[in-house]
């Protein structure tokens, strides 16, 4: 069909769609180096080679690698990350070596002091502490439970100036813990 209309004269546009991410999907997921036949050793366990920019796990060195192995110039990092190749006992994302809190409450959902909901989330930081191994640590060697309150306060405080929670939440910490026993 196409021969015939080159006879007839055939109008060809070539272009590039910036939105998709050279060497992976349509849902940006990087492609896996499946040659046929299969190349022991390197068959799905490197990237395919039509990455941009070239990746250290590709199944071949290239010259243009850089030092940099985490995004959004390398991948490799993550891949090492999600086969497991990544010192994080408690699973937290933050390496072991720098992680503040092993052994994270991940728990999802809000924090219960006691039985009391403070309808606030228990994100990560980047030191690798939710705020339930906070809340754990303001607990920890209080002589009384005013000492709590206070060390609560004071972390509450603290979690608002970091912009990680608002003052409303703040203040149900608070409260919780002035509930708790």
């Amino acid at each position: 069909m196409i021969k015939a209309q080159i006879a007839s004269g055939v109008n060809v546009s070539l272009g590039l769609d910036l939105s998709r991410v050279a060497g992976a999907d349509a849902n940006s997921h990087a492609l896996l180096y499946t040659p046929t036949p299969v190349a022991p050793g390197s068959t799905i366990s490197h990237y395919d080679d039509g990455a941009i920019p070239n990746q250290l796990m590709e199944f071949a060195i290239n010259s243009d690698l850089t030092h940099e192995v985490v995004p959004p110039k390398d991948l490799t990092l993550p891949l090492l990350r999600d086969i497991g190749w990544f010192p994080d006992a408690d699973n937290d994302g933050v390496a072991d070596a720098a992680d503040q809190c092993a052994g994270s409450d991940l728990a999802a959902g809000p924090i219960l002091i006691g039985s009391c909901d403070t309808t606030v989330p228990n994100p990560t930081s980047t030191a690798g502490c939710t705020i339930r191994d906070l809340l754990a640590q303001a607990g920890a060697g209080v002589k009384n439970h005013g000492g709590y309150v206070s060390n609560v306060a004071h972390l509450g405080d603290a979690l608002v100036a970091a912009g990680v929670i608002s003052s409303v939440q703040k203040d149900a910490l608070q409260s919780c813990a002035a509930r708790s026993k």
